[in-house]
């Protein structure tokens, strides 16, 4: 847990350089690293939000690995939270995407996790 912090400095310069330099990529990748920091450290309901605005940039973006990533992390988070069927929901999303792109290691990755549920 003491990377956090770090984690957390970090991801917040990242995303004021990107939204600077209008970069909105980048800016969504420091969005879901906040998220995971903020997730790391309990504040839950922050994540939360910062993940989904992260996807939405991914959606936007037609960045399908990189929203895969990011339902991943938000089942991470809702696994966490002891939110089993929203972890699986999310996790199955992540599938979805990884599969349509045929990312076979990550969803692999994303079908142990899913089982990891049960």
């Amino acid at each position: 847990m003491r990377h956090v912090p770090a984690a957390m400095e970090y991801s917040v310069r990242a995303e004021a350089l990107a939204a600077k330099h209008g970069h909105p990529l980048y800016l969504a990748i420091a969005l879901r690293a906040r998220g995971v920091a903020e997730s790391l450290r309990g504040a839950h309901d922050q994540a939360e939000g910062l993940l989904r605005r992260s996807l939405e940039q991914f959606t936007a973006l037609g960045t399908h690995w990189q929203a895969g990533r990011t339902w991943s992390e938000l089942g991470h988070m809702e696994a966490g939270r002891g939110r089993l069927e929203e972890a699986a929901d999310c996790f199955r999303e992540a599938l979805a995407l990884f599969e349509a792109m045929g990312a076979r290691l990550d969803a692999d990755k994303t079908l142990q996790a899913i089982e990891a549920l049960r």
